[in-house]
């Protein structure tokens, strides 16, 4: 572990080479007859093993970590296809191009990523293939991290686990027979709602971090530790502050997911939910709903990411709660 970000070498397993075969394997297992799954190019993929529906596909891909995101994101309510590379690391564009073509049934693939380089890239040449074949697809890059590319344009920004509402919102959308440019429109503008912001605490909890990254970005941030209410204040100011008065007076609130890392007690995850809760309140912000889980291992050590998502009537029909196999978001 280096600076306390998550690294492969610090998980149990039978051989560092197999963990994420092994983990489809696995996921396969639990939940027998639901996927197929299988590995090629450095790419792990999996999908939904049911009968070809007539509708847009989703399919979610980036790199591997040790939690849900992404390989547990596949399953009702949620993606039809999955496609991670090694860890910290985007699949291969073929990989996704080849899984668009199976779960295809001719209304099209909304391919979902983080706003990362190789994401970017591998996702953008997946859809050039998939489009070329015949099968129309585009592709959504969340972009929610509030305190990555300061000063630049949104469209620089990094991604979070604002990624799920994308993801939950595209799947009810496809469900409800949208077609993909309506799902598209949509995802474009819920993306421009979505903020999320990184808070790690120190080892010692002597000092909050906010907005360190993951891949070894140092905090911009930093304030000595105090209370839960006391960051997650500093936190929801940070955030506030960065969304428009137009998303903020859109008179539906907003809906929040919360990250726990690795270390982080489900007992302390629930203490974060109640500040924030607390919080918005304060602010005259309506909580359309809240969830807590431990989704996407960022950090080895206390900490979490707090997702905001900005609603309007139209987005808020498809925030239903989705239980995937060990989490709701």
């Amino acid at each position: 572990m280096k600076d306390g970000h998550m690294e492969s070498d610090k998980i149990v397993c039978n051989n560092r080479d197999s963990i994420l075969r092994e983990n489809l394997e696995s996921l396969c297992l639990l939940q027998k007859g639901s996927f197929k799954a299988w590995a090629e190019n450095s790419s792990y993929l999996l999908c939904r093993n049911v009968e070809l529906e007539n509708r847009v596909k989703i399919i979610v891909s980036g790199g591997a970590s040790a939690g849900p995101l992404f390989s547990e994101f596949v399953g009702p309510g949620l993606a039809d296809g999955m496609a991670h590379g090694e860890f910290n690391c985007a699949p291969a564009a073929f990989s996704i191009f080849e899984l668009g073509k199976i779960v295809s049934s001719g209304q099209g693939i909304l391919l979902l990523a983080n706003n990362f380089a190789g994401d970017f890239l591998n996702n953008d040449m997946a859809a050039e293939l998939l489009n070329d074949e015949g099968i129309a697809a585009k592709a959504i890059y969340c972009s929610d991290d509030i305190l990555s590319a300061r000063g630049e344009p949104r469209s620089e920004r990094g991604g979070l686990c604002g990624i799920v509402f994308l993801i939950k919102i595209a799947a009810e959308m496809a469900k409800s027979g949208f077609s993909l440019n309506d799902i598209y429109r949509m995802l474009s503008d819920v993306n421009d709602r979505l903020h999320s912001i990184t808070v790690t605490i120190s080892d010692d909890h002597e000092d909050v971090f906010y907005g360190e990254g993951f891949s070894g970005e140092k905090a911009p941030y930093s304030e000595k530790m105090s209370t839960v209410d006391g960051f997650v204040n500093t936190a929801i100011r940070m955030v506030l502050e960065d969304v428009p008065a137009k998303y903020r007076n859109a008179g539906s609130g907003c809906y929040v997911c919360v990250n726990r890392f690795r270390q982080l007690s489900s007992l302390e995850g629930n203490l974060i939910v109640r500040s924030v809760y607390n919080a918005l309140e304060r602010n005259q912000l309506n909580c359309g709903g809240i969830t807590v889980s431990h989704i996407f291992d960022t950090f080895d050590r206390k900490g979490c990411n707090i997702s905001f998502l900005f609603v309007d009537d139209r987005i808020k029909g498809f925030l239903k709660p989705v239980q995937g196999y060990n989490f709701t978001v």
